[in-house]
């Protein structure tokens, strides 16, 4: 993702949370070695739809940076330090 790539992974554990398929990539059933194929045959005959799918792929990565999570995280520790001393 981070290389702006679209990815093909299994529908299951952590990828199913974070790759959205058909927008930043394709999700196939875990273990259907014909599902891949078949997802990896699609982008290589639709290179338009590999460099839309990259695209929206690498903005994923961006906004699951670290930089960009802790920036997220340190304003929600602000908004709870000052909602704590308005109390």
């Amino acid at each position: 993702m981070a290389s702006g790539l679209p990815v093909v992974a299994a529908n299951a554990g952590g990828f199913k949370t974070i790759v959205r398929h058909g927008t930043d990539g394709l999700l196939c059933a875990p273990h259907d070695a014909g599902a891949f194929a078949d997802a990896l045959s699609l982008l290589l005959a639709r290179p338009e739809l590999a460099a839309q799918m990259g695209e929206q792929a690498l903005q994923t990565a961006k906004a699951r940076s670290w930089d960009s999570v802790f920036s997220r995280l340190m304003e929600d520790y602000g908004e709870a330090l000052q909602e704590r001393a308005a109390c």
